[in-house]
């Protein structure tokens, strides 16, 4: 019972100390980012994260590589799940949408876009515009599926890495997945709910191109059941804390201790992790929070401030963008914050800065 005391009291302190934090928003905006490099750090790929937060913003500085992409599926992913209300992760609709198995919500999502569209131009639209927002609308989704049927593995092809050994083609990957899910019990208590979650995800491995989905939906477990209402819990990058804590191998390193104890560890240490984070971004904001007095009404400082914490690192091209301000104006306001920002890359260009 030792251990699982440990995780649920970290969870609880780190849950209800972002309850009213100030920089809860900033928290979890950084904890996507984390969790998805920790997520392919485990899998034996190693992801920059200055390379996921500009290819986030759509800002790349190099052709993406099939790791980073494979992060940004995981960023995307955990992102979407903090985004819907508990339980959403865990319903029929959520995991068909992490999966990519249910292309409807593919149509809801295209017709959010155009709806927000339409909030921007006006209420009154005539015919012509309601035809132009239907043909948006259609070219989102057809978009859309070609995005999701290029990510899930055609049978031809699942059938040829078979014969590599690296997948079985006569698996039924959508039936192992609701076997996992009639496993899940949400009346038990969250944390042994969700390592009951973990133990049939490893048993059962119902997703063969997908393994990074299952510490995520652990996670949803946790936030479904009320212990962590307030935050996403990062599981990924508990695996890889606990790991390195004990010297262990990290390819596939959490098969090698049993799941529940495994899972345990990754818990307790993901909790205090967060809490690290926490009052390092508290203490960051503190000082930041110096240099924004006796500054103008329209001042763009705010804002800067704003995005360093709620980005892992920030390049002078991603606050131009974000602030909607000239690359030179970026680097100004940059160096006013220079005593609390520091260079991270070393680099003469291409340069990124970080909070200390």
């Amino acid at each position: 019972m030792g251990p699982l005391l440990l995780a649920e009291d970290a969870l609880a302190r780190l849950d209800e100390r972002l309850r009213a934090s100030p920089v809860r928003d900033a928290w979890m905006s950084r904890s996507h980012f984390n969790e998805a490099c920790a997520a392919r750090w485990i899998a034996g790929e190693l992801v920059h994260l200055e390379d996921l937060v500009l290819n986030d913003a759509a800002m790349d500085i190099r052709t993406p590589t099939h790791e980073l992409t494979r992060a940004s599926a995981v960023l995307r992913a955990h992102r979407s799940i903090a985004n819907h209300p508990p339980g959403w992760a865990l319903s029929a609709a959520g995991l068909g949408a992490l999966s990519g198995r249910n292309p409807s919500w593919l149509d809801d999502e295209a017709s959010l876009s155009s709806q927000r569209v339409k909030d921007l131009v006006g209420a009154d639209v005539d015919g012509e515009a309601e035809r132009a927002f239907a043909d948006i609308d259609a070219l989102l989704a057809r978009s859309n599926r070609t995005i999701v049927n290029a990510r899930l593995p055609a049978p031809g092809r699942v059938s040829g890495l078979a014969d590599l050994g690296l997948y079985d083609s006569e698996r039924d990957d959508d039936e192992l997945l609701t076997h996992w899910r009639d496993r899940i019990d949400l009346e038990r208590p969250p944390v042994l709910a969700a390592l009951d979650a973990w133990e049939a995800w490893v048993d059962l491995a119902p997703l063969q191109t997908m393994p990074w989905l299952g510490p995520l939906l652990v996670a949803a477990v946790l936030r479904a059941g009320g212990k962590t209402a307030h935050h996403l819990a990062c599981v990924s990058l508990g695996l890889r804390e606990s790991r390195r804590a004990k010297g262990g191998s990290t390819l596939h390193g959490y098969a090698m201790a049993p799941p529940k104890v495994a899972m345990l560890n990754a818990i307790k240490a993901a909790a205090e992790a967060g809490l690290q984070e926490h009052d390092r971004l508290m203490l960051a904001r503190t000082q930041l929070e110096r240099f924004l007095t006796n500054r103008r009404s329209h001042s763009r400082l705010p804002g800067l401030v704003e995005l360093v914490l709620a980005k892992p690192l920030v390049t002078p091209q991603l606050v131009a963008k974000e602030l909607r301000i000239t690359a030179r104006g970026a680097l100004d306001l940059i160096g006013a914050l220079s005593p609390t920002l520091k260079e991270v890359t070393g680099r003469g260009r291409y340069r990124a800065w970080a909070v200390r």
